[in-house]
């Protein structure tokens, strides 16, 4: 393996359409989906200013807002939004099948926020980019190693056709109990509350950059929304509109007819609206799905050409059916049911089980151990091969440890360093760099230390199990608390002092089990 850098194994590509666009697949940034490598939906024959063309083979990164993780490879020529970013692989340098997986994924992602520049609609340039360094084999090792990574991949997309059954599962049973019943149909405004987002003026930066979540459209990728990529002071949020948890959100502008349910007390932007049920006569799970089985009507009322909207007035004026609240309730039931069997709801049952335990800080319950810098630790007692396992972030392989990557430390050096000698169960943070990975010590087989990058947590008082706080730490809550966190321009760290004051639930340990049981059953059957 060697090292390189983007820019010198692939190339942007800014090639202009100049012939007829009829006929022509037309991609937006909403139609690259977050985490995915290959492209599902396109537009064809749309009225549209974009000019950028791109070619089969060719991958398509979304450059603003790239927190959003927004890249896949193109399958057939096409024209393209100016805010992506096309680029191709130079031949002999790089398999083209391998560069989406280059480019696609955690590391690359983390580097380009890094270079991004802008307040509320932040884009990366090129330059940026080209700059990216990784390890890359042989072409010949390249091959092998991009065969598997497809194998994988259509072995995702096989599971995702299975969850995807489940959901026609779900649409099924709302045809079968609802439909051709006799039960009235209901214009939306008479049983919800209607209204619209708003931003804050960016005149007043002192708006932006607290704690409270205001939510766009671009955090409305699944069914329920828990997090935001926008935060406002108190202030700021002082100036919106509150969304109680359990309100229903539309988008109203750009990709009319994505709708989700908010878990989080939150604001929102002018391009959603909110639909608020009245209570006993509406369940908002109910009228999630309803408006699903009538998303193609949502689309034909929003007006416009290039840029779709749609009218609040015209929305609430939407007829869905509305059976009689009981009946809704064990439609719901069987919706939520599925949902679980997916396991695609984990957050959801961890909101659900646990949004009304105790909550504990860590400080209150946990040791937090690291190595004070280097402590003397001296070169000759850093080793390539040993006993002593030394454990750095680097070493972090998912949520757990690649004992195979760790460097090791001599056995005078591990028994000195007695406050951080790891056990299996252990759970791990980083706080320098990346921060805020987290792993979990298993198939330890032999001593192990710390690097001064990581913080090792332990339940000092017996209110948790090490894989009930590993998962409270997987939250989208955490991830947000962690950035609240930072410190640093050129390297981040994580605070310690502002670490610790942060809050998980402390219910019953039979109840930690018992989620524990859930969500190591859906790391499984991913």
């Amino acid at each position: 393996m060697r090292k390189t850098k983007l820019g010198q194994i692939a190339r942007e590509c800014r090639a202009t359409w100049t012939a007829s666009k009829n006929g022509v697949p037309i991609v937006g940034l909403e139609h690259l989906v977050p985490g995915e490598i290959t492209l599902s939906t396109w537009e064809i024959d749309s009225d549209n200013t974009f000019n950028k063309k791109f070619s089969k083979g060719q991958v398509l990164l979304g450059r603003r807002r790239v927190y959003l993780r927004k890249a896949a490879i193109a399958p057939f020529d096409g024209i393209c939004s100016g805010d992506i970013t096309v680029i191709e692989a130079i031949p002999n340098k790089i398999l083209p099948e391998m560069l989406p997986f280059i480019i696609q994924n955690d590391a690359f992602f983390d580097y380009a926020m890094q270079g991004s520049a802008g307040s509320l609609s932040p884009r990366v340039k090129w330059e940026h980019l080209a700059n990216y360094e990784f390890s890359i084999p042989t072409i010949p090792e390249q091959k092998i190693l991009t065969d598997k990574l497809w194998a994988a991949y259509r072995l995702k997309e096989s599971y995702k056709k299975l969850l995807a059954t489940t959901d026609e599962m779900v649409k099924s049973q709302f045809i079968e109990m609802f439909m051709d019943k006799g039960y009235p149909m209901v214009a939306i405004k008479s049983f919800a509350d209607i209204t619209t987002g708003s931003t804050p003026s960016k005149s007043h930066p002192e708006y932006w950059g607290g704690n409270f979540p205001w939510v766009s459209a671009e955090d409305m990728r699944e069914k329920y929304v828990y997090t935001s990529c926008k935060r406002l002071t108190e202030a700021g949020y002082k100036t919106c509109k509150h969304l109680p948890v359990d309100t229903l959100m539309y988008v109203c502008r750009g990709s009319i007819g994505v709708i989700s349910i908010n878990k989080i007390e939150c604001a929102t932007n002018q391009s959603i609206c909110t639909a608020t049920c009245h209570e006993k006569i509406c369940n908002v799970e109910f009228l999630y799905h309803a408006l699903l089985y009538k998303k193609n009507d949502i689309k034909k009322i929003g007006t416009g050409t290039s840029f779709k909207s749609l009218n609040q007035s015209a929305f609430s004026e939407l007829t869905v059916i509305l059976p009689p609240i009981e009946e809704q309730m064990k439609f719901v039931a069987i919706a939520q049911q599925a949902d679980k069997s997916k396991f695609v709801e984990l957050k959801s049952q961890f909101i659900e089980m646990f949004e009304n335990s105790p909550k504990t800080k860590l400080s209150d319950f946990c040791e937090l151990k690291a190595r004070i810098g280097w402590q003397g630790l001296k070169h000759e007692e850093f080793l390539d091969e040993g006993d002593y396992y030394l454990v750095t972030g680097v070493d972090f392989d998912g949520k757990s440890i690649n004992w195979s990557r760790c460097h090791y430390v001599t056995k005078d050096r591990y028994d000195q360093d007695t406050n951080i000698q790891l056990h299996n169960g252990d759970v791990l943070v980083t706080k320098d760099g990346t921060i805020g990975k987290v792993a979990i010590v298993s198939g330890l087989d032999g001593p192990a230390t710390l690097n001064s990058g990581v913080f090792v947590l332990r339940d000092k008082k017996g209110l948790t199990l090490n894989r009930f706080l590993f998962y409270c730490l997987l939250t989208k809550d955490f991830e947000k608390f962690i950035e609240d966190c930072k410190t640093g321009s050129t390297i981040a760290h994580l605070n310690q002092k502002a670490f610790v004051n942060y809050f998980i639930p402390t219910p019953g340990l039979a109840l930690q089990e018992k989620f524990v049981t859930i969500a190591e059953q859906a790391d499984k059957s991913k």
